[in-house]
């Protein structure tokens, strides 16, 4: 992942930022065509750890 914007955060940093609020990552998802093999852009699916136990 690189960024594609000036000043934008890192992906790990807005990762660690949802987790540390009790979401856990459900899902990944490129949104890049015609960029491979790298990845720019993602979309990326959080869901709370206490909904994610009521869905299974």
């Amino acid at each position: 992942m690189r960024p594609i914007y000036e000043g934008m955060p890192r992906f790990t940093e807005v990762i660690a930022y949802l987790e540390a609020r009790g979401f856990q990552m459900s899902g990944i998802f490129p949104n890049n065509a015609g960029h491979f093999p790298l990845l720019v852009e993602f979309d990326c699916y959080m869901v709370r750890g206490q909904d994610a136990a009521a869905i299974r």
